[in-house]
This record gives structure tokens, sequence and C-alpha cells, in this order.
């Protein structure tokens, strides 16, 4: 009996910090923001110069691989929404999992804006990784955002579990 107590007391403890399934590497100068789970996003940061780092987590329904996703990303930002992919190339997150990175670019108004995208799939989820924000700025932030898409990761085994403890 006292097993089942301590069992329970102990889960009840991890689940305020395990809400959610994955760890964000918020970049050096960012801050988290409150509320980001009430919109689309699991996770928003931002700097005091605009530059936006986001997760979100989606499930992968239909069910389709990294290749799918990245595709379907691309496809949707560039005929639906008018973007232009710089740059597309494999990445890996720290614990090895394996992504996809896209850059695209846009204008607003005169400026010139850069969407960045990073995918990891594991099991059931899709993560989708974004940063955003002036080309001069995200210029000048490559190094810490580069970084956050490398440190961000995946819980596994036990926290994973309860991460995903009411919330379907």
């Amino acid at each position: 009996m006292w097993k089942n107590a301590l069992t329970l007391t102990f889960a009840l403890a991890l689940a305020p910090a395990a809400c959610r399934p994955f760890v964000p590497a918020t970049p050096p100068g960012f801050v988290e923001l409150d509320g980001a789970a009430e919109g689309p996003y699991d996770y928003r940061a931002t700097h005091p110069d605009g530059v936006v780092p986001a997760v979100r987590v989606i499930r992968n329904r239909p069910e389709g691989d990294l290749t799918f996703w990245a595709r379907a990303v691309e496809n949707e930002l560039r005929q639906a929404k008018g973007y232009r992919l710089l740059r597309s190339e494999a990445i890996q997150n720290r614990d090895g999992l394996a992504g996809r990175f896209l850059e695209f670019g846009h204008d607003e108004g005169k400026s010139p804006h850069v969407y960045r995208v990073a995918l990891y799939l594991h099991r059931r989820d899709l993560f989708v990784l974004e940063q955003g924000g002036t080309r001069e700025l995200v210029t000048v932030h490559t190094t810490e955002l580069e970084q956050a898409l490398r440190d961000f990761s995946v819980k596994t085994g036990v926290p994973r579990f309860f991460s995903y403890a009411g919330n379907g």
C-alpha cells in the first residue's frame, strides 16, 4: 500500500515539470513567454529585438515520415503563402534525433523577413520548431537560434509518459 502511495506522490510531484513531451532550449538573451500553450504553440520565447522562437507538437496523423512532413511544410509556405525556400538541410538534435531544417524568406512591406522551421519526428509526434523575424535580426541571432535547434530534446521513457497525463 505504501508503495502505491509513494508512486502516486512521485508522479504528482513530477507532473507540473513534465507537462510537455520535450525540453525546449531557450536561447541566451531570450525569455519564455507565459501562456504559450493557450494558443497554437506549446512553447514560445522572445528577444527584446523581436525575434521569436516557438514549438508546436502535432500528432503524426496522417502518419508520415520526415520527408513527407518537410515537403508538406514547404508546399504550404511556398504555394499557399508566397514564401521562398532559401535553405533545406538535414539536422540532428543533442540526443541524435534526425530532423530537417528549412529556411524561408519573404518581404513584409520593404523589410525582408526570415522564417525558419526545424522538424523532428519521434514516434507519434511531429515537433515543429519555428523561428522568425527580420532578416537583419535573425542574422544577428543566428548562433543562438541554431544552438537552440540542436539543444532541443524530446522526452522519452517515464518523463514522456507523464507529459501526456491529461493531454489526450
